[in-house]
């Protein structure tokens, strides 16, 4: 692929160029050239390009049955509840729920929360605040809550009383 085929992921923005591959910090395009990737932060968390230990630990948990539901339990899943449990997270603290994104664990927290209510006897609360300029993700609970007004312009009314 030449990067004649260059294309933007959104009108009227620039030209993206072709990502072939990555090292380090640096992604590698079509060209030939190098981009510093700095994207790390509300969106993505960059652990670096090519670490053979992050390939390692994904092609071990492949071979031992890759993704199930998360649900369902895995060793790794018990391991990680027991140690947020009992060594990170507050007394009382003790139910997880694992999700597979940021996103859908903002929508996640939405419904729990007012699930909490209305099992309690308190349906009625059914008022979320979001932070102007807040990233909560792609679903339409998260951008509902997100002050980030360009992701939910095109999409009319979101979650009531937000």
């Amino acid at each position: 692929m030449t990067d004649s085929a260059r294309y933007s992921f959104l009108p009227g923005a620039a030209e993206s160029p072709t990502i072939v591959g990555g090292s380090g910090s640096w992604l590698h395009t079509a060209d030939g050239g190098r981009i510093l990737d700095g994207a790390a932060g509300a969106i993505v968390g960059n652990i670096g390009w090519g670490r053979a230990e992050v390939a390692d630990a994904a092609r071990e948990a492949m071979a031992g049955g890759g993704y199930v539901v998360p649900l369902w339990p895995k060793p790794w899943r018990l391991e990680l509840r027991d140690r947020l449990v009992h060594d990170w997270l507050p007394e009382g603290f003790d139910h997880v729920f694992f999700t597979n994104s940021g996103s859908e664990s903002v929508d996640t927290a939405l419904k729990i929360a007012l699930a909490y209510h209305r099992v309690r006897g308190e349906g009625t609360r059914t008022r979320f605040i979001g932070r102007e300029r807040g990233y909560h993700g792609v679903g339409f609970g998260g951008i509902s809550v997100g002050g980030m007004v360009n992701n939910r312009k095109f999409f009319g009314t979101q979650l009531p009383g937000v």
